[in-house]
């Protein structure tokens, strides 16, 4: 049977490397797409960030994710089922996924986080970012905005801390409204931002 691992060759075998050598890293991420869909009225947007995972060793109890949001936080669900977030020492909005079983390892699982972002987008220049924390193959984030109050111009950027770095080409399109940028095999740390003016 085909699955997700099919065609990423040498990609898999680099990934084994983070359980083999100790470095602390339960799982990697297939897949990670966040989308925002923009309220232009209210300032308000609903964040859907659905992580697609697969377990490098055995006993992935949680998967835990972190929202640095500007505003307020309204509803919030993960899997459907409504959360409450807890914050960090640095202010951040944390969401757990806790499994019902541990893990065994080569576990392939889906966890989809939303987020109702009150006041975040108010500003006549905003951004959404999405940044890496694990091994990553693919990272998608998308911004919709509404028809009633489009956007004048989007753009994409790259950082490493405050550095920012040259996108590829093709990663980012802007059109019927919709900005989408696409990485493919990012690097851990990075930050990759949608910046809009309204």
């Amino acid at each position: 049977a085909v699955t997700v691992r099919d065609g990423i060759g040498d990609f898999w075998e680099y990934l084994e490397m983070f359980s083999d050598d100790g470095l602390g890293y339960k799982f990697y991420v297939n897949l990670v797409t966040n989308h925002v869909k923009l309220d232009g009225v209210t300032g308000d947007g609903k964040l859907t960030r659905t992580h697609h995972i697969v377990t490098i060793e055995d006993g992935q109890t949680e998967l835990e994710d972190a929202f640095a949001l500007p505003g307020g936080v309204g509803a919030s669900y993960i899997d459907g089922v409504e959360a409450q977030p807890y914050l960090s020492k640095l202010n951040k909005q944390f969401f757990k996924k806790q499994f019902k079983d541990p893990l065994p390892e080569n576990s392939e699982v889906s966890v989809t986080f939303e987020v109702e972002q009150l006041k975040c987008y108010t500003a006549d220049v905003e951004y959404n970012f999405s940044r890496i924390n694990h091994p990553t193959y693919e990272m998608v984030l998308v911004i919709e905005f509404p028809k009633d109050r489009p956007c004048i111009e989007a753009w994409p950027e790259g950082r490493i801390s405050a550095m920012p770095f040259k996108l590829p080409a093709n990663a980012f399109k802007f059109q019927d409204g919709i900005a989408e940028l696409r990485i493919i095999q990012p690097k851990i740390g990075e930050q990759y931002l949608i910046h809009w003016r309204w």
